[in-house]
């Protein structure tokens, strides 16, 4: 993961006071598209850190994850509602 990778998923982390990403997903996705497939996290990523044994780029791969359950949940909420 290059420093801008990273840099944009730590954009992606919710962060108090405001509750909010500094980035929305739509955005994080224009400038990292290589980072989800099919509305999940691109397994490459998750490879990527485990075959270099690069903690950060677990960590970041992880922060990816994360956020793509969630916004998953939020438009299933959405279409139950």
């Amino acid at each position: 993961m290059t420093p801008q990778e990273r840099k944009l998923v730590s954009s992606l982390v919710i962060s108090p006071p405001s509750g909010k990403s500094r980035i929305s997903k739509e955005e994080f996705l224009r400038h990292f598209p290589a980072s989800v497939q099919n509305g999940k996290m691109a397994m490459a990523v998750l490879e990527a850190a485990y075959e270099t044994k690069n903690a950060e780029d677990l960590e970041y791969a992880l922060i990816i994850g994360l956020s793509s359950v969630l916004a998953l949940s939020t438009k299933i909420s959405s279409v139950i509602s």
